[in-house]
Order: structure tokens, then C-alpha cells, then sequence
């Protein structure tokens, strides 16, 4: 599992939870991949 959150600037980048990796900026994410864990926005997703 990965856990990514939205970094709340509005440009619909993200990053990934505590460990650093590689840029995201061409992320795809398909809505049916994606359990809003918090329900909030911005919030944590589970891919």
C-alpha cells in the first residue's frame, strides 16, 4: 500500500507520506483506486 496526500495548494500534486520518493507531478490516480481514509480535503488516500 502507498499513502499519498494531496498538498493542498490546488495544483493536484502530491506527496508521499513521511518517506521521500520520486517526483509525482505525472500521476494518474483512477477514482476506483482511491479509499478516502479521512474525509476530508485535503486528506490521505490509500492506493
Amino acid at each position: 500500500m502507498i499513502y499519498i496526500q494531496h498538498d493542498g495548494t490546488g495544483t493536484g500534486e502530491f506527496e508521499k507520506n513521511s518517506i521521500e520518493w520520486k517526483n509525482l507531478k505525472g500521476l494518474v490516480v483512477e477514482p476506483t483506486d482511491i479509499e478516502i481514509i479521512n474525509g476530508f480535503f485535503p486528506s490521505f488516500w490509500m492506493i
